[in-house]
């Protein structure tokens, strides 16, 4: 009697690539996490394009269409306020989003005066007050940033150019929801350090998992 030379063997694991995606975002969590527990100091940052990269002049010319066709529309008789509405509802989001949960009345207040539908109304009838509305989210916004930014504050209350205030807004608010992401890991911080060490072993467990996997082919 022959008997066969093969013996029966489980067949291959495939792996995807999102299995292996996820390992290599689980290696680079368990960097992040491990850096907020050794340095007290850390701190999310903006981060920019290079200056003359091809990126930076994207994003420049992106910017700079949208605060012309801006610029254009309000110039027009009757003023057309399309990008004016979209801008609004995009700084009443940016206002939800430095918001903290005891901030219950603020919320209130900017849900009922940037109302979508009564700017809307107010477009229509021609009382829309586009610079009134600028004040407002500065006066709002002197509230909920930190001691560090006032001095951008008071910079966009001197601003007369409305298409300038509405830009130096957007770029406040980018650095208050920076700041308020800061301030949220520095609460969580003992939380992080607490469970930093269980967090590694299972994301570097998960990481060798995969490798020994890719190793298998």
């Amino acid at each position: 009697m022959v008997t066969s030379g093969l013996t029966s063997a489980s067949p291959p694991k495939f792996v995807s690539l999102e299995e292996i995606m996820q390992a290599a975002n689980g290696m680079r969590d368990m960097a992040l996490v491990h850096q907020i527990v050794v340095d007290k100091d850390f701190r999310l940052k903006r981060v920019e394009p290079e200056p003359d990269s091809v990126q930076k002049i994207i994003k420049d010319t992106m910017h700079k269409a949208f605060w012309d066709v801006l610029r254009a529309q309000l110039a027009e008789e009757p003023p057309n306020y399309t990008q004016a509405l979209n801008l609004l509802e995009e700084i009443k989001e940016g206002l939800f989003a430095v918001l903290l949960p005891q901030h219950t009345r603020i919320r209130q207040q900017i849900s009922e005066i940037l109302d979508t539908d009564l700017i809307k109304q107010q477009a229509l009838q021609g009382t829309l007050d586009f610079k009134n509305y600028a004040q407002y989210v500065i006066s709002v916004m002197s509230k909920l940033c930190a001691p560090i930014r006032d001095d951008k504050i008071n910079e966009l209350k001197e601003t007369s150019d409305v298409i300038d205030t509405f830009r130096g807004i957007l770029e406040l608010l980018d650095l208050m929801q920076l700041d308020m992401a800061n301030f949220t890991l520095q609460m969580a911080r003992p939380d992080i350090i607490a469970r930093s060490v269980d967090l590694e072993r299972k994301k570097f467990a998960d990481y060798l998992a995969i490798q020994t996997d890719l190793t298998a082919f």
